[in-house]
């Protein structure tokens, strides 16, 4: 190759990798640009008792802000997934929201949370739309800092307490109090409630995320995804990127999520115990499609690491440079 060309080759190396930076768009960004986000509740608020939904136009529920009991436990501006705890996509300042488990009480009766809970409600009326979803997304990033083995409802869809204890979930997280049981998916799809389907993820088949008992506790993305193969209907568990439970509901392609669901975050929407989290979410998103294995991965990736190539073409290309001056 001559001079010259060696000379173009390295700029144009150069150019492309501070193009590729400069376009790289950082988990934020990412899920903003994602088809079919229809709420991103990011938590960057750091005083009051209300979050806001960044999504605020879409026909499913338009602005839909989350507010909480102040306190009962609830509590912004604790520090979310950061680069400082690996995760390269987020600002150095990333914020969340904490629960410390809440002060107890009787919570059966509705608005879903009493003046004795922490949870996070975010407006219920009409989430689904008027005929309710046919597939959705949750994703939620969650901390435990709880190292005992406790029974925590992350959150997501849940029931009007007025349904019962059989109807609660509708497209919601737990994670279970013994040892080796993990995260847990539920969902219930149909309306009537005497013509509902429930489905939920394997015991076990997620590992537990409570906090060491010695170190700090660590961030993940949990993802749940509900939509159709054929004529069934399929849910799927991820955390960080990595499917690990599959359930379908044959025959049942048809059935929607409820459009009598509540949303609540940080606590379970009817019993008297709550099942409060200690903890921290973060990035609350839902999304009216399943998303793919690959979309999810994509996404998590995007929080841990900087777009592939980026620091390749541009080290490569400096060195070209490098090496014209020196010739």
């Amino acid at each position: 190759m001559s001079i010259k060309r060696l000379q173009l080759a390295a700029a144009a190396m150069v150019a492309i990798g501070l193009s590729i930076q400069g376009a790289h768009a950082g988990y934020i960004d990412e899920l903003q640009n994602t088809a079919g986000l229809i709420s991103h509740w990011g938590m960057e608020e750091t005083t009051g008792n209300t979050v806001a939904d960044s999504v605020t136009t879409d026909s499913v529920d338009g602005d839909n802000p989350g507010t909480f009991n102040a306190g009962k436990g609830a509590s912004l501006g604790a520090s979310g997934p950061r680069p400082s705890d690996g995760f390269l996509g987020f600002s150095p300042s990333n914020n969340a929201i904490s629960f410390a488990g809440g002060a107890g009480g009787a919570n059966n009766t509705s608005p879903y949370v009493d003046p004795d809970h922490q949870g996070l409600l975010m407006d219920p009326t009409g989430y689904t739309g008027a005929s309710g979803l046919n597939a959705a997304t949750l994703i939620m990033w969650f901390q435990i800092t709880d190292s005992t083995e406790q029974h925590y409802h992350l959150g997501g869809i849940q029931r009007d307490s007025s349904l019962g204890s059989g109807g609660r979930y509708g497209l919601a997280m737990n994670h279970y109090d013994d040892a080796g049981e993990g995260l847990r998916l539920f969902s219930r799809v149909g309306d009537p409630q005497a013509s509902e389907q429930a489905m939920s993820t394997s015991n076990g088949a997620s590992p537990d995320y409570y906090a060491p008992s010695s170190g700090a506790a660590s961030w993940h993305m949990a993802v749940a995804t509900i939509g159709n193969d054929g004529s069934d209907k399929v849910m799927k568990l991820y955390v960080d990127g990595v499917l690990l439970d599959t359930e379908m509901s044959a025959g049942n392609a048809g059935l929607n999520l409820s459009t009598r669901d509540s949303i609540i975050f940080g606590q379970d929407s009817d019993l008297d115990n709550g099942r409060q989290m200690v903890g921290q979410l973060d990035e609350i998103a839902f999304f009216d499609r399943a998303l793919s294995g690959e979309e999810i991965t994509h996404l998590y990736n995007a929080a841990v690491v900087p777009e592939p190539g980026t620091g390749v073409a541009m080290l490569l290309g400096l060195s070209l440079l490098a090496l014209r001056r020196r010739v």
